[in-house]
This record gives structure tokens, sequence and C-alpha cells, in this order.
């Protein structure tokens, strides 16, 4: 096994790391940061450039029009939220590094893997309401299908997309991960996953999908070395090589994100998918 640390190469981003005048922007209360709302005729300003420095801290670049499609998606986020529940962090600082800086975290994992985001075909499974896939899609991957069985979710990224008119290859799946097959039979080069599920389940529910050498990326808040190595014993299962192990420190002592990585390498030693419901019921 190999794992690809980054501990020695850790970014701490404190806060008197931000940049004016942007540091004026934000308050402390209890312990946490966010927007100060003195600032909110500047707040597009302020997301658009602060997400550019953060990223590029972390060795991602992203432009300023990049940038501003996702403020655009925070602002389509937001307000959707007020008539249906998609996240409980709409804040503005919150949503930049917890749902955008923590989704492009992804770019820098392929990077350190010489992944070309432009030649993939990805699923981003179980996106709720777009995360990581639509920071992702600013990088232009040559297909990206946006996955979730919550109708709400997958309504409001129709919605986000008609309402931006963005004609990119993105596409919008309400199903169970289950019934993508065999419409999605081994088609994807990447999968990408936030916070779903256990990393035993995401290899279950992966291995139909990927095509030979295909990748997985799973990101966890909170990683357990129980989970992870059960996950060893159901990858070998699901015709899996663990790849790589990375951890990242989010700015301002906003948590840690830990991205663990697979190669679909073989067959699957059982039939899969199996019946929905199954990898979480009667788990491998």
């Amino acid at each position: 096994m190999i794992y690809m640390k980054i501990s020695d190469t850790q970014i701490n981003i404190a806060l008197h790391d931000i940049p004016l005048p942007y540091r004026n922007f934000l308050k402390y209360d209890n312990g946490l940061y966010s927007f100060n709302n003195s600032f909110l005729d500047k707040e597009d300003s302020f997301f658009i450039n602060i997400l550019c420095y953060l990223a590029d801290a972390f060795g991602i670049r992203i432009t300023v029009s990049e940038a501003d499609v996702l403020y655009k998606h925070f602002c389509s986020m937001r307000e959707y939220n007020k008539i249906t529940n998609l996240t409980r962090i709409t804040d503005t600082w919150s949503a930049l590094v917890l749902h955008y800086l923590d989704s492009l975290l992804n770019i820098l994992v392929m990077q350190n893997l010489n992944i070309n985001l432009q030649t993939q075909t990805i699923l981003d499974l179980g996106t709720g309401a777009g995360f990581p896939g639509i920071p992702l899609s600013i990088k232009l991957p040559k297909k990206l299908v946006l996955c979730d069985s919550v109708g709400k979710k997958t309504k409001f990224l129709s919605h986000y997309i008609a309402e931006n008119r963005i004609d990119g290859p993105i596409y919008i799946e309400n199903k169970r991960v289950e019934e993508l097959s065999p419409q999605y039979d081994h088609q994807f080069t990447l999968i990408v996953t936030r916070a779903v599920a256990q990393l035993s389940i995401l290899l279950e529910y992966a291995s139909p999908l990927l095509n030979h050498n295909g990748l997985l990326i799973c990101s966890k808040a909170q990683l357990s070395e129980a989970e992870f190595q059960h996950a060893e014993k159901v990858a070998s299962i699901c015709g899996f090589r663990f790849v790589s192990r990375e951890t990242f420190e989010l700015p301002l002592q906003m948590g840690h994100r830990e991205f663990v990585v697979y190669r679909k390498e073989n067959k699957a030693k059982i039939k899969l998918p199996r019946n929905i419901g199954d990898a979480v019921h009667k788990p491998l």
C-alpha cells in the first residue's frame, strides 16, 4: 500500500493570512467566523476574490470568471434554500469554505495523481446541491453526471442549469445509485463522493459504474481507522486497489478533510449492483 500524505506541507491559513480589505469582511463570534453583514454590497467581490486566494494557497488555479460561476451557483442555492431545504450551510463564509473550497480540493488530489480533469467522464455520487460536481464543472470535464436520489435536490440543479443557460455536458439523474446500471455500466473514468456513506458502501456502489483503471475519490470529514481497514477488505471483493489517503486542513480551523482514492483494476468477485438497499442493510 502507498500512502500519499501531505502533513509535511500542510496549509494552515489563519485570519492574518487573509488579504486586506477582505479580512475586514469577517467577524468572529462564539468560536466561528462569518461574513460581516455591513459589507453585503461587496459580497460578490468578497466571495470571488477570497475563493481565488484560498484555492491558490492550496495550489489550485481558478480564474475570476470561474469563481464568478460558483458565486452564481451559491446565490441560486441560497435563494432556492428559502423554499426547499437543500443545505444548512448558507452564510457566505461558511459556504465558501465548507462547500466550494472543500469541493475544489478534489482538483488538488487529481493534480497529485496526474489526472487531467478535462479528459474525465465523471459521476458525482450523492451530489446534493451540486457538491463537488458543480465546482469541478468549471474545469470543463468531458462529461459530468450529477446523481442524487432526493428529487428536490436534482430539481434545484436542473433549475440552476436552466437559469444560467449552462449548455456544457452536465446531466442530472434523480435515481438511487443501484439504478444507474445498466445505463452507465462501466462508463465513468472517475467517481467523486462527499460525505455520502461508509467507504465500503461507496466501493460497492462504484464498482459496476467505473471502467477499468477508473478512480474513486471519497471525501470524508471523519474517517475512523476501523472504517478504513474494513474498506480494504471490501475493496478486494469489488475489484479495487487502494491508491492514496490525504488530509487537508481547512482555513481558520474549520476542520479537516480526508480524501481516500481507489483504482478499479479487476472485476468484482460478486455480481454487482446488488438489490436496492443491500449495500446498506446487508453490508459486505
